[in-house]
């Protein structure tokens, strides 16, 4: 098999005969084309990570907005648990003088 360069004009030349350059791609070409389907990767990739992240916002919005409704606050928890243990400081305290008797 002989190497194929091209001419001045871009033409190839095999056994004296003029071929298509469409039947061989230059290393530039090559180059470009992967370059092209690398791009085109990337892009697909970054739509999807923008379409993921989009989602992942709307969903933290939506779940800010149910939150409150779901669950208690840390304040509200320690105003309920300061009631509790009051109550059971009372009880503990009638206990104590029940026993005292």
């Amino acid at each position: 098999m002989e190497l194929v360069l091209p001419d001045q004009h871009g033409s190839y030349k095999l056994n004296g005969s003029l071929c298509d350059r469409v039947a061989y791609m230059t290393l530039q070409e090559a180059f470009n084309a992967l370059g092209a389907v690398g791009f085109a990767v990337m892009g697909w990739f970054a739509r999807e990570m923008w379409s993921a992240v989009k989602d992942l916002k709307l969903d933290l919005a939506k779940l800010r907005e149910e939150l409150p409704t779901k669950y208690t606050t840390k304040s509200d928890m320690e105003h309920l648990f300061g009631k509790i243990d009051s109550k059971l400081d009372r009880i503990s305290d009638k206990l104590d003088r029940k026993v005292d008797k």
